[in-house]
């Protein structure tokens, strides 16, 4: 739906760009364990930490959960809500090139253009 709305706002042709978490890194990260205690979900590439883990007198009973996302689950998305993907390089803030995606990169970075409205 974010992305439907997205279309919405801009006119045909025009590019949309963002970031997202590297959802291979996420995977190479995580074991059978972890999936077991909870801390990763491989099904839909989710990790769960409890936010005491970030902040000070956070109650453990509250998690920060983190969605990463794979290119083709991307490109895949964009294409139904009328984009059309020019690019996915790799890189982290502060640190971007048009270079390819490799596996251990924290993000990757999506270049699209509207296509259609949807």
């Amino acid at each position: 739906m974010i992305l439907k709305n997205i279309n919405k706002t801009l006119k045909t042709g025009s590019k949309f760009i963002f970031t997202a978490l590297n959802g291979l890194r996420m995977i190479r990260l995580f074991n059978d364990e972890d999936v077991s205690k909870g801390k990763f979900d491989q099904l839909p590439i989710v990790e769960s930490s409890p936010m005491s883990d970030y902040l000070e007198n956070a109650p453990d009973s509250i998690f920060l959960r983190e969605k990463g996302f794979i290119a083709s689950e991307l490109v895949y998305m964009l294409k139904i809500a009328g984009f059309l993907v020019e690019n996915i390089w790799g890189g982290t803030a502060g640190s971007w090139n048009r270079k390819p995606l490799r596996m251990d990169e924290i993000e990757l970075m999506v270049v699209s253009k509207k296509e259609r409205k949807c």
